[in-house]
């Protein structure tokens, strides 16, 4: 009897620490990332260009639309019954959210390190930037965050292209001791710092380079009849400047002037995803820790739920075996006590899978609890998290509607005004978005 249940007691510690919970990482590959500072500016770094940075909204990595139409959750049931995290699941109205959260707190970033010039989160495409960070969004849910990250220069070289991703721990959630910190800091952090390290390694030639392409972007942008020949694009199909106009040419000074008006009214155009940022901070934040922790003992729960539910299978089969092998053993022996004996096994057997299930079953109700305040804690979140439109500062330019609507309306104005500045103002559009 002893003998039967050696092998059965192995079995059921195995099974017991063989499934253990995971994150939404883990089915993502990329590279994982600890948490760093970002990388201050030393005297050398001084030396280098303060690149214009244009953050571009992030992608969602699904279609929201559709999510929305569906129905799509959170949460799935396996075979056995348990709710566990669907890490594949996107809860939409929260994505949506963190396609514009997460670029200002990528802009926070880069700002902290002091390394770069204007930075500015983009809804859209603009060519007055020297770099340009492009992201879309694999995972989020508090517990984890997986980013694909692409940067390129104004020329089209890539700097940056990678897929990474990190767990949050529960320290990362320490507001008090860490107020400024954002839970996911250890991402931008880190695209931040590549950033900072690919530049410090491009020779001061090339550096200028970057520059004027940009300068000659906007130019040809703006004014393609006068200056869209500067550009041409080599074996690589990088753009680079094949001549540049000279310095006290009237119309390219007026260039270079828009272009830092278009950078000053980009700026003004921040103020709207820093509202968005700060209005979401608390709510967002509740979502994440929250969901953090429900999705560890929903998973926690689910992995001991299934362990017990297998050895409870596992231990009514070992139970009749042993008590058959005794009963046989008896009856050819004429021992009625062996018998006995292997009845008792049984019963005692079965008695024990059925406690060892039942206690499944409690674990599976206490998921469904879990299952349930997930789905609340999300739409609780997902109602206050609104963009707000607002206002661009100053009364130069009266802009209306949503801030895409504003983006393009900034573009158009920067057009009229080069039309106004080099006598041609009786071709500026008529219906303009601002007066000047």
């Amino acid at each position: 009897m002893n003998n039967t249940f050696i092998p059965f007691c192995a079995t059921v510690l195995f099974l017991a620490g063989c499934s253990t919970p995971r994150t939404a990482v883990d089915y993502i590959p990329g590279m994982e990332v600890l948490y760093a500072p970002v990388m201050e500016p030393n005297l050398e770094d001084r030396e280098h260009e303060q690149f214009n940075v244009a953050v571009n909204l992030f992608q969602p990595g699904v279609d929201l639309a559709k999510l929305e139409e569906d129905g799509s959750g959170l949460l799935i049931t396996d075979h056995s019954g348990t709710p566990r995290i669907d890490h594949k699941a996107v809860d939409p109205k929260i994505r949506r959210l963190e396609t514009h959260y997460f670029p200002v707190t990528l802009k926070n970033a880069l700002d902290r390190s002091g390394q770069w010039g204007h930075t500015f989160v983009s809804p859209g495409e603009v060519q007055s930037s020297d770099l340009f960070v492009d992201a879309t969004i694999l995972a989020s849910d508090g517990h984890s965050i997986a980013l694909r990250v692409k940067t390129k220069d104004a020329s089209g070289r890539v700097w940056y292209h990678d897929t990474i991703k990190y767990r949050t721990l529960a320290t990362d959630y320490h507001y008090t001791s860490w107020p400024a910190k954002d839970p996911y800091d250890a991402v931008f952090n880190h695209i931040a710092n590549q950033l900072v390290a690919v530049r410090n390694n491009l020779t001061p030639e090339e550096q200028k380079k970057i520059r004027m392409v940009s300068q000659m972007r906007f130019a040809a942008d703006l004014a393609p009849d006068a200056f869209g020949d500067y550009l041409a694009t080599n074996e690589n199909q990088e753009l680079y400047v094949q001549r540049f106009p000279a310095e006290n040419d009237p119309t390219y000074q007026i260039i270079q002037q828009l272009h830092g008006t278009e950078l000053d009214m980009l700026g003004h155009i921040e103020e709207y995803y820093d509202n968005l940022q700060e209005g979401s901070f608390a709510s967002y934040n509740t979502w994440r820790e929250q969901f953090r922790q429900l999705s560890i003992e929903m998973e926690q729960y689910r992995v001991n739920a299934q362990n017990q539910k297998t050895a409870s299978l596992i231990l009514a089969g070992l139970t009749v075996l042993a008590a058959a092998a005794t009963t046989s053993d008896s009856i050819e022996k004429g021992d009625s006590h062996g018998v006995a004996d292997s009845v008792a096994l049984l019963a005692g057997g079965l008695g024990l899978s059925a406690a060892i299930y039942e206690a499944a079953k409690e674990k599976i109700e206490i998921a469904n609890l879990k299952a349930k305040e997930l789905v609340e804690i999300s739409n609780i979140a997902g109602e206050g998290l609104q963009p707000k439109v607002i206002e661009l500062e100053g009364r130069t330019y009266q802009l209306t509607g949503d801030v895409d609507s504003r983006f393009r309306q900034i573009r158009e104005i920067i057009r009229q005004r080069y039309l106004i500045e080099t006598g041609q103002e009786d071709v500026a559009p008529v219906d303009s978005p601002g007066s000047i």
